[in-house]
């Protein structure tokens, strides 16, 4: 018999060995991570696995409990997955994207008074920390490492290191602020008390130090260093801050829900938050190894300073079709 009516599918779903066998082949080929697949391939697949469950169909009502009836269930589950892997793939790299384009930004605006609070909590421990450095002669020691006050006793920025060690320093980097950003968000569970105390002592720190190398006339070298990637890493830090102050708000008021209804509400939109600070804060290790410590003018890392900025400004505040937090919650 000719290969034409043994080995290809047969719409009346009546048995067909070589139609299986040939399936069985094409489940095996397209399984295979990274072939590119022929369309022709793909077409022959798709008929016989139409083939194959409209078979299926039948012996499910002839004789369900059949050798064939097991073997063409578990060679159409097979084929099934084949079918639709690449995608429930390409649908998760789609909600992926969708989520940083537009639902993150639509959450940064719609919980932008939490965003300021943390900001706010900040700015009060950045005024504490210039306050008692200026008048503290000792109290930049308990802020600062003795390297730091050393360097800052020489007049010299103990940042120059980190050009020799790029990479390794802006992995440093980034390890460092997502471990601020998660304490942040993870200290939420205190009631928020733990983030405030947070984002008051790092505020404190760079208060401090900002007073400390101002005495040493330092001022435009460290605030040169600081800006171009402060930008983005503030923010970052504000942002999972304002996570852990909204899963302390949860927990602290639940209103009409019960209390461990209120939190898991407050927690996904605090998980949302933190995980789009992730890129923020990889792109600031970035700027903060590659560029910050690069020897340009003041004007010049303001400059670049404020197109980063504008950037970030543009991407969150740029209005979308849908918010995406409301999506979400039905």
């Amino acid at each position: 018999m000719s290969r034409s009516t043994e080995n290809t599918p047969n719409s009346s779903g009546e048995h067909n060995p070589g139609v299986w066998i040939r399936l069985e082949e094409l489940v095996r080929k397209l399984s295979v991570t990274g072939r590119s697949r022929e369309p022709s391939e793909l077409r022959e697949f798709w008929q016989r696995y139409r083939s194959a469950t409209s078979r299926l169909a039948r012996l499910q009502a002839e004789d369900p409990t059949g050798e064939e009836a097991f073997y063409l269930n578990r060679l159409v589950a097979s084929a099934h997955g084949v079918l639709y892997r690449d995608r429930s793939r390409s649908s998760g790299w789609r909600s992926l994207g969708a989520f940083f384009l537009r639902g993150w930004p639509a959450l940064v605006r719609e919980h932008a008074p939490w965003i300021a609070l943390s900001a706010g909590l900040f700015a009060i421990g950045g005024l504490i920390g210039a306050f008692y450095g200026a008048h503290s002669a000792g109290f930049v020691g308990m802020i600062a490492s003795p390297d730091v006050l050393s360097a800052i006793d020489r007049g010299e920025m103990w940042t120059h290191g980190i050009l020799s060690v790029q990479p390794a320093a802006s992995s440093f980097i980034f390890s460092n602020n997502a471990s601020v950003a998660i304490v942040a968000f993870a200290l939420g569970v205190t009631a928020g008390l733990g983030t405030a105390w947070i984002l008051l002592s790092n505020g404190v720190a760079l208060g401090a130090l900002a007073v400390a190398v101002d005495g040493a006339n330092m001022s435009a070298e460290f605030w040169g260093f600081v800006v171009a990637h402060g930008v983005l890493e503030l923010p970052a830090i504000f942002i999972a801050g304002a996570a852990g102050l909204i899963l302390g708000h949860g927990m602290l008021f639940p209103r009409d829900r019960t209390r461990s209804r209120a939190t898991r509400d407050a927690a996904r939109v605090a998980v949302r938050l933190l995980a789009g600070c992730a890129p923020l804060l990889l792109v600031a290790a970035a700027i903060e190894a590659y560029v910050s410590p690069v020897s340009l003018s003041l004007s010049g890392k303001l400059a670049i300073a404020a197109a980063v900025a504008a950037c970030l400004g543009a991407y969150v505040a740029l209005p979308r079709q849908t918010r995406f937090s409301e999506r979400t919650r039905r």
